[in-house]
């Protein structure tokens, strides 16, 4: 997965490792351009709020796009994220837990 605003670029990445407890993966996110920390924040919050509220039993995101003339017409009340190119719009959203 990977979050891209302007000319800012945020990724996930795994790392495997082994503590006392056994082995584990820990998921993380790297990022690149000028805001960086600040696009890399805000997935790993969207994630560690995504884990914490459903866990192994998310609801599946949703992705929604439109292009051309109706791409203004496509709003969600709480998107995750927009993905706002000149000829198109992507939403990407899942509900969150009151």
């Amino acid at each position: 997965m990977a979050a891209l605003d302007g000319d800012t670029l945020a990724y996930l990445t795994v790392r495997e490792g082994e503590d006392e407890q056994g082995r584990f993966w820990e998921i993380g996110v790297i990022g690149h351009g000028p805001r960086a920390a600040e696009l890399a924040n805000q997935v790993a919050t969207e994630i560690g709020e995504w884990d914490r509220d459903w866990g192994n039993n998310a609801p599946e995101p949703g992705f929604r796009m439109a292009v051309d003339d109706v791409r203004d017409q496509l709003t969600a009340a709480e998107p995750r994220f927009v993905i706002d190119k000149t000829y198109s719009r992507l939403v990407v959203d899942w509900p969150r837990r009151s």
